[in-house]
């Protein structure tokens, strides 16, 4: 019994911090008071993988995991950084990496309210990757260009 009510404790008081951070815009979060977000979360297309292979995918995954955390700035120092040193390189596996960080650095101008930035990052994604044949690079410009058309409509689809 006294082991349920820590997990109660810890659990409510995480909860507190997750409604307390979110309220002051630390981070996005969806919180509930049940088990149901938790329940309904899918695995997202862009998560971090969970043993990268690559110098570019650590990168992407430490920018990732950052976003998701709301470290906002971190996470687009790290995803600039990414950008920057494998932006020429022509290995689809790494160019899948810098097309996942270029749209996520969209999503968080997105999530801030910077509209134009992220349509700039989702049309460089679309015009330069948007040719690449490999299945993940073309997720990604996917999902670039289903963001770019959230922005375009005003979120209405």
């Amino acid at each position: 019994m006294l082991v349920v009510s820590k997990i109660k404790f810890v659990r409510g008081f995480l909860s507190a911090c997750v409604v307390l951070g979110g309220a002051l815009g630390l981070y996005p979060l969806k919180v509930m008071a049940d088990d149901s977000y938790y329940q309904q979360t899918t695995v997202q297309p862009f998560a971090p993988s969970p043993t990268p292979s690559s110098p570019a995918e650590i990168l992407f995954n430490k920018g990732k995991t950052l976003y998701e955390n709301g470290h906002l700035r971190e996470a687009i120092e790290v995803f600039n950084d990414l950008i920057r040193r494998y932006w020429t390189v022509q290995d689809p596996g790494v160019q899948k990496e810098v097309v996942r960080a270029l749209v996520n650095k969209g999503e968080i101008f997105q999530f801030v309210n910077q509209k134009e930035k992220a349509l700039a990052l989702f049309n460089i994604v679309i015009h330069r990757f948007g040719e690449v044949q490999d299945p993940n690079v073309q997720q990604a410009v996917g999902q670039a260009i289903k963001d770019r058309q959230l922005i375009i409509t005003g979120g209405n689809t």
